[in-house]
């Protein structure tokens, strides 16, 4: 558990922890322990202090009119000279900017997190109107802490983390809670933003609708070194709604600033549904000591890359081929093509390349050749498993008789639409009433008939290591979910993997687990400690 302790600004804290400082401010409606479940998480690493402002819990109450520039006053007497991480929620976020602003030299990154840049900017009897609702709940805090703890999570929030909420609430006072309203009807700190010149990340619940989503996308792509992460599932408050996930992206981050030698420096090479599952992911953590550093984008994703781009300091190029200039490893999620046209020349423009259209190196003649210039420039080509379990099985059984490969391949009809097999056999999907067998053969027929839907075949010969696999494709309107089912055989005896994979939400040609197995080798990249084959 944390100590308490009065610090020299006067105000009191909780503190625990060995490491760096990471010093973590609340919003209007909190206080310290809101920070409890990121003590019970990060402690390990850092040493935490979270303070509780004037007028919140311990601490006294305000003095004198109301200023941000006292608050960041007292923020920098608490760190007593000494430079730290600075991490807030909300109000929190906006202190930190001040401190940032106003005393630099203590400051060595801000995590930013469902940030208020103030009200100032409203129109004056929107902003009185504003101001008038926050005096009526500072005045009801007691009577209405649940309720408004309703209104700040995200919908899904359980009701021990609602209960935490409202508590929290409580330890606010009438006169701090005033206080701070009037702090933020009199800022606008979006100046502010281009001057920060250290690291940020700016992090936002994805059902936020107390600030909203919109305004952390532009806080992200105004600070010059920032990236944004959206923590899935919470709504204001995701250090108490979903501390884990917070907990990750905020250690990530850390790691990065505190180690920036071992940081993977990735380009994506596509923005498609794919790629945003992993810019979101490694922007979160997911993918540990790594960061986003280019995206080259085709045509017709123009009109987005460039402000994905910027949401996470990133370069973005239409020329793919310049991808290896701002990274140390190409991620391609653009398909086959896009393979056969550029890994090449990553490779021998120094990058490691992560291929996930392994149907590409189905060609033996385009595989051996890509081996050759990987060898030739010291790089590596990496292939994750997709959307498949029992590649480390597989990998060892090549090494001891493996003999035969199957597989199958479950699929709706939609997840089929536009396939060329399909089309060249015109066969009609959408008259299907039971699950129909529509092509059976070899993996390179497999992924010449389906490019979109059968790059788990391709992976499996990659790893069975010339073993023959025979490939079955299922339609089946009944289906729910994209199902694979492998039967692998050989000195070292059978086994059989059946996977039932949820189709991604952004693109039911694939299945939600693909592009996280591209984020696990990436983590497992960046770590020490390596588990499976």
């Amino acid at each position: 558990m944390p100590d308490t302790v009065a610090a020299s600004a006067g105000l009191h804290a909780l503190r625990a922890g060995t490491g760096p400082t990471l010093l973590l401010l609340h919003g209007i409606g909190s206080s310290a322990p809101s920070w409890q479940r990121q003590f019970a998480r990060l402690a390990g690493d850092f040493t935490l202090i979270a303070p509780d402002l004037r007028g919140y819990g311990d601490s006294p109450d305000p003095t004198g009119p109301p200023s941000l520039d006292a608050v960041a006053d007292d923020l920098a007497a608490l760190l007593e000279g000494q430079p730290a991480h600075i991490a807030g929620v909300s109000f929190g976020a906006l202190a930190a900017l001040a401190l940032a602003r106003r005393h630099p030299h203590l400051v060595r990154s801000l995590v930013l997190s469902d940030t208020t840049l103030g009200r100032a900017t409203l129109a004056p009897a929107e902003r009185s109107r504003w101001v008038e609702g926050r005096y009526a709940l500072a005045a009801e805090l007691q009577a209405r802490a649940g309720e408004r703890a309703r209104e700040i999570a995200g919908p899904g929030a359980a009701a021990d983390v609602l209960a935490e909420i409202a508590s929290n609430m409580r330890r606010a006072r009438p006169a701090g809670y005033r206080y701070v309203t009037d702090i933020i009807a009199a800022t606008d700190a979006l100046p502010w933003l281009d001057a920060i010149a250290v690291p940020v990340l700016v992090a936002c619940g994805e059902h936020d609708g107390v600030v909203g989503l919109a305004l952390s996308q532009t806080i992200a792509e105004r600070i010059p070194d920032a990236r944004l992460a959206t923590i899935p599932g919470a709504g204001h408050a995701p250090n108490v709604e979903t501390p884990d996930a917070f907990a990750g992206a905020v250690r990530a981050f850390l790691e990065s600033v505190e180690m920036p030698a071992r940081v993977v420096r990735v380009a994506l090479a596509g923005a498609g549904a794919i790629a945003t599952v992993l810019i979101d992911g490694i922007a979160r953590g997911d993918a540990g000591l790594a960061r986003v550093t280019a995206i080259g984008r085709l045509d017709a994703e123009a009109a987005t890359v460039d402000v994905r781009a910027r949401r996470q300091s990133a370069a973005a190029f239409s020329d793919l081929a310049r991808l290896p200039e701002h990274a140390s490893l190409v991620i391609e999620a653009a398909g086959p093509d896009v393979v056969r046209r550029y890994a090449a020349g990553w490779l021998a423009g120094g990058a490691d390349v992560m291929v996930l259209s392994a149907g590409a190196l189905v060609d033996p003649v385009f595989a051996r050749e890509l081996r050759a210039v990987a060898r030739a420039h010291g790089r590596r080509i990496f292939v994750p498993s997709g959307a498949i379990a029992g590649i480390d099985g597989i990998r060892a059984g090549a090494l001891g008789g493996l003999r035969s490969l199957r597989l199958r391949t479950t699929k709706p009809p939609r997840g089929l639409a536009g396939a060329p097999h399909v089309v060249a056999n015109a066969i009609d999907l959408d008259a299907l009433t039971v699950a129909t067998t529509i092509f059976e053969g070899s993996v390179a027929d497999a992924v010449r008939g389906f490019p979109s839907n059968v790059n788990v075949a391709a992976v499996l010969a990659l790893a069975g290591e010339g073993v023959d696999v025979r490939v079955s494709v299922v339609a089946d309107p009944a289906s729910t979910t994209n199902t694979h089912e492998i039967e692998a055989s050989g000195d070292f005896g059978t086994f059989t993997v059946r996977l039932d994979n949820l189709p991604s939400p952004a693109n039911p040609k694939t299945s939600a687990l693909a592009p996280l197995s591209a984020l696990a080798m990436l983590r497992r990249l960046t770590q020490s400690l390596w588990v499976g084959a």
